[in-house]
């Protein structure tokens, strides 16, 4: 408890909000952001210069805070003296409230943060209001005259609130609306059993009130939230807050969230943000309104579960809550629960039940806890995925020793096997789990899952895209489940229109690229699947969402073929120039110039295929011998050279099967179909294990090359069939294919 109170302070809480800004941006958009900007330069002018402090602005609003009342109502005078002295008037309300509140990392929250919110919604433009407690620190001065408005049940608080006015001649009040008018009592009754009877339930209410005001209290406290509960249309459970300073304890917040979002998914009547969206989106925290809002428009998630832990001598102690994730309101606290330090996993669980038990109302379908150690190795795999392979890998070996018979462990030795192509590997973790789990005993959702890993493994990807959707039905505005299943759409069965009938499930404009990263993947299969059914319009409308700087390759990819369809070379020229010199190595840089003569090769500009191979030229020549410089000598026509580069990259490894069949196909240019038919064969005789159709891929391309239409076409079907994906640069996007594909269109 002394962490958490160490976080705690009362402090005199600043709401400002601009007035009617959506109005004036479908009006004015121009006015709009001026206002915005005025408003947010003065409260940089001003807020410090009373010694106070701006926590965050959220689009039209601010919170601010000041340790002494008397400043925080100065500065909203001064505040509204310089908005309302402008031309014309800036249109802002400003709320004030003294009340305890909570610091957290860089955001505040608590109930003086939410009062003083409410009171500034109770204004208009150009007033100040502000609580009682607030008018007790300053009617003892003169210059701030206060006005008493009214007693105000502000929502959420259990007591009304005195809410006044500050007083000056340049302030605005708001009007003072009149209560309801109620029928008036008859000054003679007629019947006076009729008193006797008010007189007995008077009586009756007032013993019942005495006796039963507590309980009342909760009661109506827990269906208010209930109600509010019922309305529920997605949850998402956040990380929680740990509050120990201990760093042992650091992994039981991502274990409390991941523990409570498996258990609430497995319930049918629930709909729940998967634990992997959540860390994509809400990464760095939701306290402050324009982060939740983002959060909440991205995946349509409409209460939040949060909480602390923090420890009190030998042990661990939960608070949770439920939270309203567009106006940050508290809608229900649950009982804290207590663990002894030495089992922190049955307070998980514990809290866990608590929270489905109010949720759903039964406590069937509890799922059996993992030892704590395998817990955190796993959820440590988890945070070394994107960085660390090796690391992941360490991790996961050591959360399946500790507990052979935690699934979620095996599941993601799967994907970082298949991620990593050990497929062999892959192949032998799906047979030991079929001994160790009987599909009998899995969940249909495991079920799924696991039969997903099968058919991936197997290359049957039209199967394995089937399962995953059966996944993805579940929720298809969870941004991770949606993202993948975009992209498997188009690179597992090549559905250009599905793609986008997935990724319009959370429109582009709903998401914040800048801020998640993740999502850009989005971007590139968007853009990518407008192009395949050349709506060339749309490709670029899409495209205007892309950062002016980021580093993801296959996106810069798909920019350059965006650019080469529609003609334009300045904006091409400028990524060259100026932006990917300052995102990219020289390696990939070199990859990514050498990428585009193949995007003018695709639509035969010549001239532009000429020109960029030769700007491609520059950045390679000097590197020795690599697969780009190959390439690019193949684009300026230098077929001889770039067929003894191929070949000294081959060397004598058998496996180097890309740059034999890139050889093949140059001997077929050159007009040598013998040794292209020798690398054919090479090819065949040289066939790995899980090949996933590369070798007939290649054997493909050097028989569209030899115009032998037949066999390509076979090697082509032959490809797909054993898994081969349909990639940004494979099939109808790969030149070498071009006579192949010509033929059939015409």
């Amino acid at each position: 408890m002394a962490d958490e109170s160490a976080n705690r302070r009362l402090e005199a809480v600043v709401f400002t909000d601009l007035e009617g800004y959506t109005a004036m941006v479908q009006q004015n958009e121009r006015e709009a952001l001026k206002a915005i900007d005025a408003h947010r330069e003065v409260l940089y002018d001003q807020v410090p210069r009373h010694n106070g402090k701006i926590v965050q602005f959220y689009g039209d609003g601010s919170l601010s805070f000041h340790d002494s009342v008397l400043d925080a109502v100065n500065c909203a005078v001064e505040l509204q003296k310089n908005y309302l002295s402008r031309t014309p008037a800036v249109p802002v309300r400003i709320g004030i409230h003294l009340g305890d509140i909570i610091f957290r990392q860089n955001s505040i929250f608590g109930d003086g943060v939410n009062v003083a919110s409410r009171i500034q919604n109770l204004g208009i433009a150009g007033s100040i209001l502000i609580s009682r407690k607030v008018y007790e620190e300053i009617k003892n001065h003169p210059h701030l005259p206060t006005k008493f408005l009214f007693n105000a049940q502000l929502k959420n608080v259990l007591e009304p609130v005195g809410v006044y006015a500050i007083d000056l001649p340049f302030l605005k009040i708001p009007e003072v609306k009149a209560p309801p008018s109620k029928a008036r009592i008859p000054t003679r009754v007629k019947h006076t059993l009729r008193w006797l009877a008010y007189l007995s339930l008077l009586t009756l209410a007032i013993i019942t009130a005495v006796l039963l005001r507590k309980n009342n209290t909760v009661t109506k406290r827990l269906e208010n939230s209930r109600a509010a509960v019922d309305s529920i249309e997605k949850l998402a459970v956040l990380p929680f807050n740990n509050l120990t300073q201990i760093a042992d304890l650091a992994e039981v917040s991502k274990m409390a969230a991941h523990w409570i979002t498996s258990g609430l998914a497995a319930e049918p009547d629930l709909k729940i943000l998967s634990y992997d969206a959540v860390g994509l989106l809400a990464d760095g925290g939701l306290n402050n309104p324009e982060t939740r809002q983002q959060f909440s428009t991205s995946t349509g998630t409409v209460k939040l579960i949060e909480g602390d832990y923090f420890k009190e001598g030998n042990q661990l102690i939960f608070k949770s809550s439920i939270r309203d994730a567009l106006t940050g309101e508290y809608l229900w606290n649950f009982p804290e629960v207590r663990t002894p330090m030495d089992d922190v996993l049955r307070g998980i669980v514990k809290l866990e039940n608590e929270i489905k038990g109010y949720l759903v109302s039964r406590m069937d379908n509890l799922l059996t806890p993992p030892n704590y150690e395998a817990y955190k190795s796993y959820l440590e795999a988890k945070d070394y995925w994107m960085a660390d392979d090796g690391r992941a890998l360490e991790a996961l070996n050591k959360s399946i020793q500790l507990d052979s018979g935690f699934l979620n462990a095996y599941f993601l030795k799967l994907d970082y096997f298949y991620n990593t192509r050990q497929y062999a590997e892959a192949a032998q973790a799906l047979e030991a789990m079929e001994k160790h789990f009987p599909t009998a005993s899995l969940t249909e959702r495991e079920r799924n899952r696991f039969y997903y890993h099968i058919a991936d493994v197997e290359g049957n990807n039209q199967k394995a895209f089937e399962y995953f959707m059966q996944e993805y039905e579940v929720d298809p505005t969870d941004i991770s489940l949606n993202t993948d299943a975009a992209i498997l759409a188009l690179e597992y069965v090549n559905d250009p229109e599905k793609c986008l009938d997935i990724l319009n499930q959370i429109p582009f404009d709903h998401l914040d690229f800048n801020q998640c990263t993740y999502c850009l993947n989005r971007l590139e299969t968007g853009i990518r699947s407008y192009i395949a059914l050349g709506k060339l319009a749309k490709a670029r409308e899409v495209s205007a969402y892309i950062p002016a700087r980021h580093n993801k390759l296959h996106l810069s990819q798909v920019q350059t073929r965006m650019y080469a369809r529609t003609a334009d070379t300045t904006a091409l020229d400028a990524l060259i120039q100026s932006i990917w010199p300052q995102v990219y190595d020289s390696v990939d840089l070199a990859y990514l110039v050498s990428w585009i003569p193949s995007e003018f090769a695709l639509i035969g500009d010549h001239r532009q295929e000429i020109k960029y191979a030769n700007i491609a030229l520059k950045l390679v020549e000097n590197a020795g011998p690599t697969l780009e410089l190959a390439k690019t000598l193949q684009h300026l026509g230098q077929y001889q050279k770039a067929d003894a580069m191929y070949l000294a990259l081959a060397g004598n490894d058998k496996q180097n099967r890309y740059e034999i069949a890139r050889s093949g196909v140059l001997k077929a240019i050159m007009g040598n179909p013998k040794a292209a038919r020798d690398a054919i064969t090479f090819l065949q005789q040289n066939r790995l294990p899980y090949d996933y159709g590369i070798m007939p891929y290649y054997q493909a391309l050097i028989y569209a090359q030899l115009g032998e239409k037949e066999q390509t076409s076979a090697k082509l079907q032959e490809s797909i069939g054993e898994g081969r994906k349909f990639t940004l640069e494979r099939f109808r996007y790969e030149p070498d294919f071009a006579p192949y594909y010509q033929s059939n269109d015409q």
